[in-house]
C-alpha cells in the first residue's frame, strides 16, 4: 500500500541507504497510477506549515517528495506569500496533480506559481474557489503545456477572463 509505504520511507534512518530505498521505489512506482501517488496528509501538513511560516520553519527536506505525484492541498487558506514560496522550492516534485482548491489565491500567486516553469509538467490543476478574477485568467494562459484539466468553479472570472483563456494556445490540451 502506498500509506504504507510512505510511513516507511518516513521512519527510515537517513543517509545513503534512504536515498537508495527511494531509488529502488521509484523505479518500481513507474508502472502505478499517479493518482495513487499522493502526498499523504503528515507530509502536506508538513509543507503547508513551512509555506505558512517560512522564516521558522523548513519545508521536509526527503526524497519521499519524488515519489509523488498528487498534492492535494486544500482549504489550508494558502495566499500569495504561500504560492511564492511554493514556486521556488527546490525539491518541488514532477507532479502531475496540484489541488489548491479553496485557498486564498490571487491572480498574482497564480502567476508567480506559473511563471517559474517548475509546473510545466502538471496535467491536472484545481483553483476552485480562489479570488482569481480577470488577471487569474490572463496568467494561466501563459503555461502549462501539458494541461488537460483546469477547474476554475467560483474564481470570480468575467466573461474577458473565459475569453483570454479560450483564445489561449494551451486550451488545445483542455
Amino acid at each position: 500500500r502506498w500509506s504504507a509505504l510512505c510511513d516507511t520511507f518516513a521512519q527510515w534512518p537517513g543517509g545513503d541507504s534512504l536515498e537508495i530505498g527511494v531509488d529502488y521505489a521509484e523505479a518500481h512506482l513507474e508502472g502505478w497510477p499517479d493518482e495513487l501517488r499522493r502526498a499523504p496528509r503528515w507530509l502536506t501538513n508538513a509543507l503547508v506549515e513551512a509555506l505558512n511560516h517560512p522564516r521558522t520553519t523548513a519545508i521536509p527536506d526527503t526524497p519521499l517528495w519524488r515519489l509523488m505525484r498528487t498534492l492535494p492541498m486544500t482549504r489550508y487558506r494558502l495566499g500569495n506569500d504561500a504560492a511564492s514560496v511554493l514556486a521556488h522550492w527546490d525539491q518541488i516534485p514532477s507532479l502531475l496533480d496540484l489541488d489548491l482548491s479553496h485557498n486564498l489565491l490571487k491572480a498574482d500567486g497564480v502567476a508567480v506559481l506559473l511563471d517559474t516553469g517548475r509546473f510545466n509538467a502538471l496535467q491536472h490543476l484545481r483553483l476552485r474557489d480562489n479570488p482569481l478574477g480577470r488577471q487569474g485568467a490572463q496568467a494561466l494562459t501563459r503555461t502549462l503545456p501539458k494541461l488537460r484539466t483546469l477547474d476554475l468553479r467560483q474564481t470570480r472570472l468575467i466573461d474577458a477572463g473565459l475569453q483570454a483563456l479560450v483564445r489561449a494556445p494551451a486550451r488545445r490540451s483542455l
